[in-house]
């Protein structure tokens, strides 16, 4: 399989292939279709790598919303590394 941009017009989330769900619904089962792919290119390493300053931005912002919540429910908290 080629993911070229006519495939992605014709397999996509928004083609005819996912017409008749609801937006949240077709871009899930469209993932579930493909993550193999996503899986053997390695796609997230590839991207992850490309954009590291987003990527420790959330991981920043996650840890922090988490560690707040984890304090008032009494649960572990995550350790930054």
């Amino acid at each position: 399989m080629s993911f070229t941009w006519d495939y992605f017009n014709d397999h996509g989330p928004n083609s005819d292939d996912y017409r008749s769900e609801k937006d949240r619904e077709k871009y899930k089962k469209w993932f579930a279709n493909h993550e193999s792919y996503f899986n053997s290119t390695k796609l997230m390493d590839f991207w992850m790598q490309d954009n590291t300053t987003c990527v420790n931005e959330f991981k920043q912002n996650f840890l922090q919303s988490y560690n707040k919540i984890a304090k008032r429910t009494a649960s572990f908290e995550i350790r930054e590394n």
